[in-house]
């Protein structure tokens, strides 16, 4: 089993592309933060695949996957049996601009994932950032406004910046408490 993680991922990412395009089939695993946070939402005998799938969707879409697991399975021709790759991702809904996830945890899911030796020191601290499509959109739309903002025309260059910058760290270096600087508001471009 490879570990993968925000760290690792980019030199793992060309061996398991690799391995996906070569697969027969592949086979997933998740783990998420709890399983049950509406018990409206239990299954019953008399649901059918898509009544049950939509209630554990609704279910499990408060909690936070934390850890993928994804097995490629190559056929070996011949010999009647499969050479499989096998991947395990830590995931972490990291905060971007104003998408910051709030989530809920389940006691038990957690201490099921301490049973199983989840190390959540790298689920948080290298686990690989994720967004859904919603997060998505409205990340993309706080770059653009402020892409938009960034190509208006500057008032002021980058050689004016720096020379505020020098006259204020020269003055920080001999300042005394009371004294203060005043700037001249430099000429517009």
């Amino acid at each position: 089993m490879v570990e993968v993680l925000k760290s690792s991922f980019e030199d793992l990412f060309p061996i398991i592309e690799t391995c996906i395009r070569e697969c027969s089939f592949v086979a997933f695993d998740t783990e998420f933060t709890g399983l049950t946070a509406d018990s409206s939402n239990t299954e019953t005998l008399f649901d059918d695949g898509p009544a049950r799938y939509a209630k554990k969707r609704r279910d499990v879409q408060q909690f936070i996957m934390v850890q993928i697991g994804l097995s490629a399975f190559i056929e070996i021709p011949h010999e009647n049996r499969y050479r499989v790759h096998t991947f395990n991702f830590y995931v972490y809904p990291g905060s971007f601009g104003s998408v910051n996830v709030k989530f809920l945890c389940q006691a038990s899911a957690l201490e099921f994932l301490c049973r199983h030796n989840f190390d959540f020191n790298k689920f948080i601290y290298d686990g690989i950032s994720y967004l859904n499509e919603e997060q998505e959109k409205v990340l993309c739309n706080e770059i653009e406004e402020l892409s938009v903002a960034t190509d208006a025309e500057c008032d002021y260059d980058e050689i004016t910046v720096q020379e505020i910058s020098s006259k204020i760290s020269e003055w920080l270096a001999t300042a005394k408490n009371e004294d203060k600087l005043v700037l001249e508001k430099p000429p517009s471009k």
